[in-house]
C-alpha cells in the first residue's frame, strides 16, 4: 500500500497536481505514522528489507525534509533522531543522524545542506530513493566526541 501511495505522490508532484500530491502524501504519511507507533510500542525496528517499513521510512524522511524546509527545526530533528534509532540499517541510521547534525547548524537550511554535504552525483544501489551518499565535508558536522 505504501509503495503505491509513494509512487502516486511522486507522480502527482511531477504532474504538478498539488491537490492529488497532498492527498497521497497525507494518506501515506498517516499509515507511516501508524507503523512507526506500532514499532515503538512493540520495541521493534523499521526493517529496511520489508517494503512497508522501507516506504514508511521514506514518507517519514520526506516529512522530516518538509519540516526542515518550513523551519520547524525542533520537530525535524526529533524525527531524524527517532528514525536513527528505529531503523535497522546502519546506512539509513547514519543518514538520519547526519541530517540531524545539519539541522542543528545555525542558519543551515535543507537546500544548503543538500548542496554542500550530499553527493547528488551518486545514486545508492540499495536505497536509490534516499539521500545516503555524502561528501567528505559532512565530517565537519559530526561532534568531536562522536568522531571515529
Amino acid at each position: 500500500m505504501l509503495k503505491e501511495k509513494y509512487i502516486e505522490f511522486k507522480s502527482a508532484l511531477a504532474n504538478q497536481d498539488i491537490q492529488k500530491a497532498e492527498q497521497s502524501f497525507k494518506e501515506g504519511f498517516n499509515k507511516a505514522i501508524e507503523i512507526f507507533n506500532q514499532k515503538i510500542a512493540n520495541q521493534e525496528s523499521m526493517v529496511m528489507a520489508d517494503e512497508e517499513d522501507l516506504y514508511a521510512t521514506l514518507f517519514l524522511f520526506d516529512n522530516m525534509l518538509g519540516l526542515w524546509s518550513e523551519n520547524m527545526i525542533e520537530e525535524a530533528i526529533q524525527v531524524a533522531q527517532d528514525m536513527s534509532v528505529l531503523t535497522d540499517n546502519p546506512q539509513i541510521k547514519e543518514m538520519f543522524l547526519l541530517f540531524s547534525y545539519g539541522m542543528s547548524e545555525e542558519g543551515m537550511d535543507v537546500n544548503s545542506f543538500i548542496n554542500k554535504y550530499v553527493d547528488l552525483a551518486k545514486v545508492d544501489e540499495e536505497f536509490p530513493m534516499f539521500l545516503v551518499n555524502f561528501k567528505d565535508e559532512v565530517e565537519e558536522l559530526i561532534p568531536e566526541d562522536l568522531k571515529k
